[in-house]
This record gives structure tokens, sequence and C-alpha cells, in this order.
């Protein structure tokens, strides 16, 4: 990095809060600007912007760390590394966009990987970019899928598939919700089955009883409701 990263840490334990002091200041690409003993005070500081990176505790007074985050929005600092001392809470702070999170007790080679992968983050990151990943809860792991790897979403009862470049996902949650997610990166919903990411569509046919359907560039075929496919034929021409 060109310049040094702006950092705020927010802990409200004196002895974890000197630790990840300590961790920053011995590290010449970390400028420290802020510390916080509580989740209001970082809530308030990092609303006033000029952070590039923010550890955050989990716990704290008044505003937990993932409140912190979300309540900050589009606000939030570029980058975001929780610490915590209950690895259960990574499925958390990956909802809210974290880069990584460090448990306690925090140890320097941990740290440093978790700054090396802000680094590859912010130097490869759209500057517009906001909510790229979505999390996967499976049998006590957490994956995440990115989604610019998502080719279209599929209706699966209480789930959703997810259709990727490297397979199929299934994950716990709402079409309507999916919808809402993805309308930002490019997708439509074609069909109350069925979101697509409109450039990964090839084209468009007529099917039997003058319904109409999607070929993707991967093979898939995407049924289209009638409702939606004049729209679908505008956006794509």
């Amino acid at each position: 990095m060109s310049e040094s990263l702006r950092v705020l840490v927010a802990d409200d334990e004196p002895l974890t809060r000197s630790e990840l002091v300590s961790l920053v200041e011995s590290d010449p690409r970390l400028k420290l600007v802020a510390v916080c003993r509580d989740g209001k005070e970082a809530f308030e500081r990092l609303r006033q912007g000029e952070v590039d990176l923010a550890l955050l505790d989990v716990e704290m007074p008044l505003m937990s760390g993932i409140e912190v985050v979300r309540s900050l929005g589009n606000a939030a600092p570029p980058a975001v590394v929780f610490a915590t001392a209950h690895p259960e809470f990574a499925v958390a702070a990956f909802e809210v966009q974290a880069i990584d999170y460090l448990l306690k007790p925090y140890d320097r080679a941990r740290f440093q990987a978790a700054l090396s992968r802000v680094e590859e983050r912010l130097a490869s990151r759209d500057p517009n970019e906001v909510g790229t990943r979505l999390v996967l809860r499976r049998e006590g792991r957490v994956e995440v899928v990115m989604i610019q790897e998502l080719l279209w979403v599929e209706s699966a009862d209480q789930y959703v598939q997810l259709h990727t470049q490297t397979g199929e996902r299934l994950m716990r949650e709402s079409m309507g919700k999916m919808e809402a997610a993805l309308l930002p990166h490019g997708f439509m919903r074609v069909h109350r089955s069925a979101i697509v990411r409109l450039e990964q569509v090839r084209e468009m046919q007529s099917i039997a009883n003058g319904g109409k359907e999607l070929v993707l560039m991967d093979g898939s075929r995407v049924p289209v409701s009638r409702s939606r496919a004049a729209e679908v034929r505008r956006l794509l021409l």
C-alpha cells in the first residue's frame, strides 16, 4: 500500500483493547486514528468517516460490533475485521460483509493474515461495490459465495438453489429477499421461481403454449413468466 491504512480499534476490555492497539502500532502499514471503549463510541466515530479499517469487538456495551456496522449501512468503513472470543459469531460477521475475524487472545501471525486479506480485498475492490457476498450456513460451517460467481437463482421450497460458475449451492432464504439483494448487481426476477444475471443471457426463445424461456451462456434454460417477458426483452435489447 502506498499510504497507511487509517485504523479504528473498539473493545470494551482494557487488556484486549491495548493488545489490539499494540498490534496496530507495531505495523508500519497502519495508522491508529481512534480507540473506542464501547459500540456507541465506535459508531459515532465511524459516522465521521476517514477510517479505512475498523477492528471491532463483537460483544460491547451499548452496541455490539455487528450492530455498529449494520447501523452504519453504506457509511461503514471499506474494511471491517471483527474480534471475538466466540467463533460462532463468524456467521454474523460475514453477513455484514466483514473481511475477517480474529479470535481472542490475539495472535500476531493471525493478525498479519487478516491484514493481508484486507489488503487484497481493498486492492481489488470496486469503490462502488456494496454487499458482494452471500453467506451460507450448513452443518456448523460457514460458506461464502461471491455474487460475481452467481449465474441464476432458483426457488426450492424454503430454500433457494444458487447456480454458480463452480456448481450449485442451497441457501435457506426467500426469493423476495434474494431479489432485493441481487437487483443492484445486474440481476432480474424473470419468474416467480427464477432470478437471472442478465449478462449471462444468450437468447430468449419461444416455447410451447406461447411461453418464453431464457438460454444462458452455460446452456441452462430458465422460464420467463408472461407478465415479465416484455420487460426482460426490453432490458436485453
